[in-house]
């Protein structure tokens, strides 16, 4: 097994990622949280089990823990490759000021984008629309989370924000905005403007689409902008969180999940 594991390693150092097939590369991953046994039954178990790579790390952690090999351990590591990329490639988004609806439906999709529960962020902005950071909120059962206007100012409050976006999502697949959601908007909008904040707007996205509730208007497309040369470089996939990884002591892996489980995303 350990010539296996040896093997595999080499030939992602020498070769790259493309030497690796999708399995390959998965049982490279588990390699961190499976020590001692074999990983590819494993790893095409997860495979299977989500249907693709992607399906793999956006799975919540109840359901890792159902295919049979995966244990708490392995299923946060997963959730953590996925996380690292995800934050990674929003925080290349958010480079430049999200004035625009492009960019914020872009922003909004990453932190959102295969959330199986309804997610709830405050985006905190500066008065150029600056990223100040992103704050989830609310987390719920699929299409219920309930959000309080106060809690939002308090955030905004402590940031020195100008203007917030708040951003849901809607997992059932229709992102138009429901009743509550309009009523959570003006409330929201409200309590803001008796702080001289701004409500910019308010996001909704699900896993084909995104709303603009206050612009009334959506999109209906992949939300992400087409990144340059050096965007691409600079913005990281689960492939590269995987190469880094292998750098890392143990003691460095404990800081950066510690650094996950915080509130605040960035």
């Amino acid at each position: 097994m350990n010539g296996h594991r040896q093997r595999l390693r080499d030939r992602f150092n020498d070769f790259g990622p493309d030497a690796l097939k999708d399995h390959e590369l998965l049982e490279l991953l588990l390699f961190f949280s499976i020590p001692r046994r074999n990983t590819n039954p494993v790893a095409h178990a997860l495979l299977k089990r989500f249907g693709c790579l992607s399906g793999v790390l956006a799975a919540s952690a109840i359901d890792l823990c159902s295919v049979e090999g995966v244990g708490e351990g392995t299923a946060l590591l997963l959730r953590l490759v996925n996380e690292i990329a995800r934050r990674a490639r929003a925080t290349a988004i958010a480079r430049k000021p999200l004035s625009n609806l492009r960019d914020l439906f872009s922003y909004c999709t990453e932190l959102l984008l295969g959330e199986r529960s309804e997610q709830f962020f405050a985006i905190l902005l500066d008065a150029r629309f600056n990223l100040i950071r992103a704050v989830r909120l609310a987390v719920g059962i699929p299409d219920s989370v309930t959000v309080y206007p106060r809690l939002i100012a308090e955030h905004a409050l402590k940031a020195g924000a100008a203007k917030v976006v708040m951003a849901h999502n809607h997992p059932a697949g229709n992102c138009s905005p429901s009743p509550e959601d309009l009523k959570t908007t003006e409330s929201v909008s409200a309590a803001l403007a008796a702080l001289g904040i701004e409500l910019a707007e308010h996001i909704i996205v699900s896993d084909s689409e995104a709303y603009a509730v206050k612009a009334k208007t959506g999109i209906w497309e992949d939300c992400r902008p087409p990144q340059s040369a050096e965007d691409a470089a600079g913005a990281l996939s689960p492939v590269k969180v995987v190469e880094y990884l292998h750098t890392l002591d143990d003691e460095q892996l404990d800081q950066i999940i510690a650094m996950l489980e915080g509130t605040e995303v960035y």
